[in-house]
């Protein structure tokens, strides 16, 4: 994804961070914004995704005592690729809440922008700290269009609403406020619940679409049933498709 947009030739700056709320996260970035542009962004947003963003289950990280640092991983998640990225202590679990509260990660994510945050920032459900204020200001960019990318399995959880409340004008109104004429995408699970691996629900999926929707954005089905298979999505292609219309 970064390496399309670095293609574009556009001058685009790409943040990473997490969908939990509950562990006290709430929006942070998990690197340095980047310039697609610059030497080393990918690397840069690789290692951030996979020494501090994944969840890694049991057994899901197997020894591959031929790999050797610079090789391409093929797909798998060793624990010698992990080593070379991260570091030998570097990638521990990151098992946080199984709760995904998108929409309010992401107005708390630039909540954090402020120095003096909008009162919409705190509703007093326990999201937003007073700590975090300022320290997501490499976000906001002079000029710049700003668009968020949810990659999910799940649909939405957040705390603003209700259980089955899938009326998202309340999120779309705050994110407004915090950030005006916001463009989110979303690459999440199938609306008519096909390959359902995340166990989502339908009033969490359809707060996605509508947001993608109301905002200009895209929804594509992060998995899709494949000669009676269920199969995770292309995703390559699917984000370099993104790419080439957020360069452009």
């Amino acid at each position: 994804f970064v390496d399309a947009l670095g293609a574009s030739g556009s001058s685009v700056q790409v943040g990473l961070s997490t969908v939990a709320v509950e562990d006290g996260s709430a929006g942070e970035l998990l690197a340095d914004v980047v310039d697609v542009g610059e030497a080393g962004a990918a690397d840069k947003m690789e290692a951030a995704v996979v020494c501090q963003g994944v969840c890694y289950e049991p057994g899901s990280v197997v020894d591959d005592d031929d790999f050797e640092c610079g090789d391409d991983p093929q797909g798998v998640l060793s624990e010698q690729y992990l080593d070379c990225v991260c570091g030998s202590d570097g990638w521990t679990p990151s098992c946080d809440s199984g709760d995904e509260e998108h929409l309010e990660a992401a107005l708390l994510a630039w909540c954090r922008t402020f120095d003096e945050p909008p009162a919409v920032c705190d509703d007093g459900m326990g999201g937003w700290d007073a700590a975090y204020a300022g320290t997501n200001t490499a976000l906001r960019r002079e000029g710049a269009a700003p668009i968020m990318l949810i990659v999910t399995d799940e649909g939405d959880g957040s705390r603003r609403l209700s259980q089955g409340d899938d009326d998202v004008s309340l999120y779309l109104e705050a994110l407004d406020e915090v950030v005006p004429e916001l463009e989110i995408w979303v690459v999440g699970p199938a609306p008519d619940l096909s390959c359902n691996t995340g166990s989502a629900t339908s009033w969490g999926i359809e707060r996605l679409v509508d947001a993608a929707k109301s905002t200009g954005g895209q929804y594509a089905p992060i998995a899709s049933e494949v000669d009676g298979e269920c199969r995770i999505s292309d995703l390559s292609s699917v984000l370099q498709t993104m790419a080439v219309r957020l360069g452009g």
